[in-house]
């Protein structure tokens, strides 16, 4: 299985192997191969935000072929009863942001 491991920020992808020697360059972010066990890992970094994270998505489907897509530290702080190294399986999404059209 090959599996995209997405990071907005250095500190999330620095806890990650990153080897230089594997690295290829995509609509300007840097993208390492590593192997666990008999996955492959494609891990990046994508910046903070969902147009970012939207982007790197985009190319780890279509460039890398990914079969599953992690994101690591995405949680932005919702639950202060959180620590590093939990791992949360959202059941429902949201789109706060969208903002409302009123006619008038």
């Amino acid at each position: 299985m090959r599996i995209g491991i997405l990071c907005s920020i250095p500190e999330e992808s620095k806890h990650f192997d990153l080897i230089a020697n594997t690295s290829q360059k995509y609509g300007g972010r840097t993208f390492f191969k590593n192997k666990i066990k008999s996955n492959e890992i494609i891990i990046v970094e994508c910046g903070i935000g969902k147009v970012n994270a939207a982007i790197v998505s985009t190319l780890l489907i279509q460039k890398f072929e990914c079969d599953l897509l992690i994101f690591c530290g995405t949680g932005g702080g919702i639950d202060r009863t959180l620590e590093i190294g939990d791992v949360i399986l959202g059941e429902s999404i949201i789109q706060y942001d969208y903002g409302s059209i009123e006619m008038i």
